[in-house]
């Protein structure tokens, strides 16, 4: 997780169990304890100290419109901000006893984001924008990179093509059984197959751009 958030503000980033660097001055520190100190503390949750994966009960507050899971008033983000991205990120509540959809996938309305109204919603963005935000606050010299973000389209697909590249075998038997029980489907094929027809199915490049 400390990786995770290293990489997305652009900072490097060392754990450390040493009481001493709460107090300096030279470093930007997160105090992720249940000791009062330091100038940016987060109490943690008790997740990421957890043996097994076990149901959790997950307080949940909002602030400016905003869901934040591990609620907790008392700590300067209003919420273990550390636990809730990496609860969301592991999709920790997959590995839970959950219901499926009919492809036997974690069904969305399952999740806890549909329950609270966030399915669509950047949670982890927003989440580590404001831990942002607080520490360049709090340490204004601290350099952070810039948010960049691109687009990576990816299709899920049960059956690549309907006609093409299933092979003679397949095809040759494909054939008959349209010729007896499915003539559209025999006249497609052929068009497909013979014909040089584009594949009904193939329409990969059309969805891509």
């Amino acid at each position: 997780m400390a990786r995770t958030i290293a990489d997305r503000l652009g900072v490097l980033v060392e754990i450390t169990s040493d009481n001493d660097i709460l107090v300096t001055d030279d470093k930007a520190v997160i105090n992720y304890s249940n000791i009062e100190a330091g100038k940016l503390q987060i109490t943690p949750a008790g997740l990421l100290f957890e043996k097994r994966i076990q149901d959790q009960e997950l307080a949940v507050s909002k602030t400016g419109g905003v869901s934040l899971l591990y609620s907790n008033r008392d700590t300067l983000l209003g919420h273990d901000v550390i636990a809730a991205c990496f609860y969301l990120l592991s999709r920790y509540e997959e590995y839970l006893p959950h219901r499926k959809d009919d492809h036997g996938r974690f069904a969305s309305t399952s999740s806890v984001l549909s329950e609270i109204a966030s399915i669509q919603t950047p949670l982890v963005d927003i989440y580590l924008k404001r831990l942002k935000n607080a520490l360049q606050e709090i340490y204004p010299w601290l350099i952070m990179r810039n948010e960049a973000f691109r687009i990576e389209v990816t299709v899920d697909v049960d059956q690549l093509f309907l006609y093409e590249s299933k092979g003679i075998a397949r095809s040759i038997i494909g054939t008959m059984k349209d010729s007896l029980i499915n003539t559209k489907s025999l006249v497609r094929r052929l068009d497909v197959n013979l014909g040089g027809k584009q594949d009904p199915l193939n329409i990969y490049h059309a969805l891509i751009s």
